[in-house]
């Protein structure tokens, strides 16, 4: 995932600042890379993310405002007035843009903060009602006597007129899809919160004796002598690792509390399925979400349709090319490397990762330094964060965020995390385009990418060499397999919102019929047929997943190009005003979305590993 952000302070007149600020009311503000970009007077770059406090915006007061512009519009006496109530209201919105993103940062830091995901709920919730109410007074102003004054600083029709003409109200349609989405962000909410609930079972429930783990919570007293005691996954673990209970007993203890999140997580996919399915027939895309999320969320030059036949040739080869990474990776000592990866990541993996880059090019230290400068990143495990590593710009400050959560204890998979984040934050940072555009193909290309080129330098993490090559091996099988994931998940999703009566069951159902028809197994317990639910993006990013399978081919081809680094450098300038087709053919690159290429693409690199070229340290 992506996004982004840099500091600077910027000098306007007042004419030029209410300007730029009704121009981005126009720009779509996307989930994933979007950012909106305004003078600020936040300073000159001096700020670290931990400067950066939430406050609540005063939207009420922004009401205020519009109505006393209504209220004045006809006098030809209150230019000065409404001028300046315009451009307050425009200081609220400045806010209210800069801490909803400063919200998506902090409700994932902390998952188990109620007041930050309510808070989250209500700005984002807020916002359509406060951008149309901006239009409206910015329409008062240009149609009414009483912004003649204003007018002359601004000219407010030609702005409007740029932009779709005069405000006119809210169609039924738009009011529609309003309170869709916010019935949506709602369930978003939940979501979330069900993320930070400690799920646990009843160890009274299990036939054994074993010493209850400290903070275990004491549930309810039997009355004979007895207590029921609830135990989360954390504590059935520890207990597993002391001894005290069984392989067999922590399985079933495991899967109790997979099925207590699969009867949260489940009801809330439906809902969001139906709520969904009601916006894409909003807009005109009745049945077929998945073309409105393709076209109008994420901006693809590929079509669905394209895609469904990438699945009829695909499916049935992939997971034999994965397989044949099988050997080196079986030879190679993970444990070990995992405790290689855990010390570079305990001396800091900024510092870790700068030979690595530096060797790449000096492009990408320049980047690292100012973030590292900057402090607009997280790190460090915390077991009240999210489970996700994101990268993303924020509104306003215009400056890239790096988001990772790694494991307790950093393995190699936080390592190549690492660099995937990085490439997403070094896009940003050198192509300001990119903050604003919603072309995550492009973007999960030069993560994917990167996490690539960083392989050929993994003997400075892991000073075996074959430990370095086996390393390597399991980057690149997951970069196929991260193929397969993407048919697999936008075929699931697609049925999924295609289901007339969808529940929770049936939705497992689906899953399962859709990994047999990869050759992924046939037979699934209550654990792994429930694991759709752990998928991040099905809930928050529906068919965001298929990025990952196009740009993964369009890495590898950056990969066995005969100057990989001058061919990430080309495709990263380009992104300014190529998408992803485009930028292809300009590099050289292939056809992304073309199924025989991707697989001669895929075979290539696979054999590159497996001819064991070197590692350099």
């Amino acid at each position: 995932m992506t996004k982004r952000i840099r500091m600077t302070k910027t000098i306007k007149t007042d004419y030029k600042r209410i300007t730029a600020l009704i121009v981005a009311l126009a720009v779509c503000v996307c989930c994933l890379a979007g950012c909106y970009k305004s003078n600020s007077d936040y300073g000159s770059g001096g700020y670290v993310f931990d400067d950066l406090a939430y406050r609540r915006p005063n939207i009420d007061r922004l009401y205020e405002l519009a109505d006393k512009i209504e209220e004045k519009k006809d006098s030809v006496f209150a230019g000065f007035d409404i001028f300046n109530s315009m451009n307050e209201m425009f200081d609220i919105y400045t806010d209210l843009m800069a801490m909803d993103g400063l919200l998506q940062i902090y409700t994932n830091r902390d998952v188990t903060d109620e007041y930050l995901a309510n808070e989250s709920f209500e700005i984002s919730s807020a916002m359509t009602d406060v951008q149309n109410t901006l239009w409206k007074a910015v329409d008062t102003v240009a149609t009414h006597a009483g912004g003649w004054l204003t007018r002359v600083f601004v000219d407010t029709e030609s702005v409007l007129m740029s932009f779709g003409g005069s405000y006119g109200g809210e169609t039924e349609e738009e009011k529609e899809f309003n309170e869709l989405t916010v019935k949506e962000l709602s369930l978003l909410k939940d979501y979330t919160t069900a993320n930070g609930i400690e799920y646990a079972v009843d160890g009274d429930a299990y036939d054994f004796l074993y010493p209850i783990p400290d903070g275990a919570k004491e549930y309810t007293d039997n009355g004979d002598g007895t207590k029921t005691w609830l135990l989360t996954s954390d504590e059935i673990s520890l207990l597993l690792e002391e001894g005290y209970i069984s392989d067999e007993v922590a399985y079933k203890m495991m899967s109790d509390i997979e099925l207590r999140q699969f009867e949260v997580f489940g009801e809330i996919y439906v809902e969001l399925v139906k709520v969904r399915n009601k916006i894409a027939e909003n807009k005109g895309y009745a049945g077929n979400y998945g073309g409105y999320s393709y076209k109008e969320l994420f901006g693809r030059d590929f079509t669905l349709d394209e895609v469904h036949a990438m699945r009829e040739v695909l499916k049935p080869k992939l997971s034999g090319l994965a397989g044949l990474l099988y050997e080196p990776i079986s030879k190679t000592d993970f444990d070990a490397a995992d405790s290689q990866a855990a010390i570079a990541y305990k001396a800091g993996i900024i510092n870790s990762a700068r030979p690595v880059l530096s060797d790449i090019s000096e492009r990408f230290t320049d980047v690292l330094d100012e973030m590292e400068r900057s402090g607009f990143c997280d790190l460090e495990y915390d077991d009240r964060k999210m489970d996700i590593s994101f990268t993303m710009t924020l509104p306003v400050y215009d400056k890239p965020f790096l988001f990772i959560q790694p494991s307790e204890e950093a393995t190699t998979t936080d390592v190549s995390t690492f660099f995937h984040e990085f490439g997403h934050y070094f896009h940003q940072s050198v192509i300001p385009e990119a903050r604003y555009s919603n072309d995550i193909d492009t973007a999960e290309v030069l993560s994917q990418a990167l996490e690539l080129l960083a392989t050929k330098y993994y003997g400075k993490f892991y000073p075996d060499r074959d430990m370095a090559l086996g390393c390597r091996a399991e980057t690149v099988y997951n970069l196929v397999n991260s193929v397969i994931e993407a048919l697999i998940v936008d075929e699931f999703q697609e049925r999924t919102f295609a289901e007339e009566n969808l529940t929770p069951e049936r939705t497992t159902e689906i899953y399962v019929e859709v990994l047999k028809e990869y050759g992924l197994g046939d037979n699934f317990d209550d654990v792994t047929k429930n694991a759709w639910v752990h998928i991040y993006h099905i809930f928050a990013y529906p068919f965001y997943y298929i990025s990952y399978g196009v740009s993964a081919v369009t890495a590898a081809a950056i990969y066995n190009s005969d100057d990989p680094v001058g061919k990430y450098m080309s495709f990263c300038d380009n992104t300014a005003d190529k998408a992803l087709r485009e930028n292809c053919e300009a590099c050289g690159l292939g056809d992304p979305a073309d199924a025989d290429q991707i697989y001669e693409t895929l075979e290539k690199i696979v054999t590159s590993v497996l001819g064991g070229d070197g590692a350099e340290s």
